[in-house]
């Protein structure tokens, strides 16, 4: 049998692996750094009110996502919805040139803003820790994820789903840490005119709505790695 003859059949990952490691995507430290930002874009409570306007716009650009992703199951996501759209013979070499060098610039930005919350996280552990040694973590922890994603596809899968158990759990605990000690007073203490559907509410709303869509952020990451995924229509 000639060597192109021979079938070589890439480790992929499964069902299981790819909501894992999709789901780790979406389930950080954002709210964590976030929701006092949110609670002072509208100055109280009623701030949620932007986290359930994140979460339907977020829900309905998901579906737009996994019908792209079906549609045109290739690693790179983004690259090729824009070659497609906007014409392989026209402007959709431009354009899918110009996502990737935008994702160059903004995607470090967003894991450095996770390696961040997780280092400022980490001085309730460690109350001594300087400004240095929480940069030196924020550096760890990248270098760290790096290392764990230098490796096949198969074994990123198995490290996703036990990354996302733990997370999972936790995010429980909170949940359940929150419910046990829940006060109506801190929820319910909307200020004066909290509702008064003026600009300054307009405005707090699309500013904690924004926010919110940034710790949604990481549902269509599944999209960006389509080739290596079993079944990816399906998935």
């Amino acid at each position: 049998m000639q060597l192109n003859e021979i079938q070589v059949q890439k480790p992929k990952m499964g069902l299981a692996g790819a909501m894992a490691a999709n789901s780790l995507n979406m389930i950080g430290v954002g709210p964590f750094i976030t929701i006092p930002i949110a609670l002072a874009a509208m100055a109280g409570p009623q701030a949620l009110l932007g986290w359930i306007a994140g979460a339907i716009l977020s829900l309905c650009d998901g579906f737009v996502w996994a019908e792209l992703g079906s549609a045109m199951p290739y690693s790179g996501g983004t690259y090729h919805y824009m070659l497609e759209a906007f014409g392989r013979e026209r402007f959709g070499h431009l354009f899918s040139f110009l996502f990737l060098w935008q994702t160059i610039l903004s995607s470090p930005i967003l894991i450095a803003s996770g390696a961040i919350g997780f280092a400022e996280y980490s001085t309730y552990l460690w109350p001594s820790l300087g400004n240095h040694q929480i940069i030196l973590i924020g550096v760890a922890v990248c270098l760290l994820c790096t290392a764990l994603l230098y490796r096949n596809i198969h074994s990123i899968a198995v490290i996703s789903i036990i990354v996302s158990v733990i997370v999972v759990g936790t995010a429980f605990w909170v949940i359940l840490t929150g419910a046990t000690h829940f006060h109506a007073a801190q929820v319910l203490d909307f200020p004066p005119h909290a509702f008064r559907l003026d600009h300054a509410f307009f405005l707090g709303l699309a500013g904690s709505t924004i926010i919110s869509i940034y710790c949604y952020n990481g549902y269509n990451n599944v999209c960006l790695i389509g080739d290596e995924v079993e079944s990816p229509q399906r998935a």
